[in-house]
Formats: C-alpha cells, sequence, structure tokens
C-alpha cells in the first residue's frame, strides 16, 4: 500500500511489511499514526489512495470473502448495534466463515472452567507475593509487576526500541511469542 489521506492530512506513505503464515501480528504506535487505516485497507474494508495490497496472493478488496476464509482479524472498536444479543453476533461472524463452528452445540464444562479459573487466580496470587517479597516500596513493585504480568511491553519495543536493548533483553525478546 503506497499512501493513504485522512481529511488530507496523508497518513500512511509507502508502506511495505511481510507476514509469514501462521504468525500473530499487531502494530504498535502513537495515535492517528495510520495503524487502524493500514489494517482496514489491509483487509479491504477501506480503500487506499494509491499503491497495491495484497495477502496471500489475493487482491482484498475484490477477494474478501474468500480472504476472510483465512485471515483472522480483531478489531480495537466494533461498531454492534445497540441492543446486539451475543446469539445474534455469533451468527453474524459465523457468516463470514465457510466452515464456521455451529456455535449452538458449543459445550462448555463448569468444573473444567472452575479449575481454570482458580489456576489462574492462584497463578496471580503467587505472582503478587513474589513482588511483595521482592520490592522495597510500591514504585519498585508496580516496575516489577509491570514486568512480570506484561512482558510484552518491556519486549515488543513498545517502550524500549529493540535496537536499544542490552544483548540480554534482545535474546529474551527473540524467543518470546509475539515480539
Amino acid at each position: 500500500m503506497n499512501r493513504f489521506s485522512y481529511q488530507k492530512n496523508q497518513v500512511v506513505d509507502n508502506l511495505s511489511l511481510v507476514v509469514k503464515v501462521g504468525s500473530i501480528f499487531g502494530l504498535l504506535g502513537a495515535n492517528g499514526v495510520g495503524k487502524s487505516i493500514s489494517i482496514a485497507c489491509m483487509l479491504g474494508t477501506t480503500r487506499a489512495d494509491g499503491g497495491r495490497v495484497s495477502i496471500l496472493g489475493m487482491n482484498p478488496l475484490k477477494d474478501r470473502k474468500q480472504l476472510f476464509q483465512q485471515v483472522g482479524v480483531q478489531f480495537q472498536e466494533a461498531n454492534y448495534q445497540n441492543e446486539i444479543k451475543v446469539c445474534e453476533l455469533c451468527e453474524e461472524t459465523a457468516a463470514l466463515y465457510c466452515n464456521a463452528v455451529d456455535w449452538t452445540k458449543l459445550q462448555g464444562s463448569f468444573a473444567t472452567f472452575l479449575v481454570g479459573w482458580l489456576l489462574v487466580l492462584f497463578s496471580i496470587l503467587s505472582i503478587g507475593m513474589l513482588v511483595g517479597g521482592l520490592a522495597k516500596n510500591s514504585k519498585q513493585a508496580s516496575v516489577i509487576a509491570s514486568i512480570l504480568y506484561f512482558p510484552m511491553l518491556i519486549f515488543s519495543g513498545a517502550t524500549l526500541p529493540y535496537e536499544v536493548m542490552p544483548i540480554g533483553l534482545q535474546k529474551a525478546a527473540d524467543i518470546m511469542p509475539l515480539t
């Protein structure tokens, strides 16, 4: 995609990227730099002002339905009707896919849910106890908790560019998923 303008301001200029098949990909950046509009152009929900967009060899504007069979997306904002019911949303989303799971036949186990919830609760409590034992004050506790609970803030390059990270942090970032 070469460019996209919004209210006479050029937002995206000469964007080129390659994402490996099977990857999970996200765009990070400040507000107004063109992340959302770039994704919208890539998915064919918005037309770029110029250039070419191709995903899996398909043109998203012409092959959107076929593209959605192979590419998943989670938009940052959803514009659903105010009174939409969960079952209606499931039907609406399933309509995008050829081989969608019949959501009406999904069954869960309350016991499995409860065990999972308790494990998550226990792990969060354990990390909190660790932070409480290591930190000398609330500022240190906040930094340690952020690193333990949200390592992607550090390793994704959102707070510290990858290039200026010490070699040890770069190696850790290289092996972590989603960085």
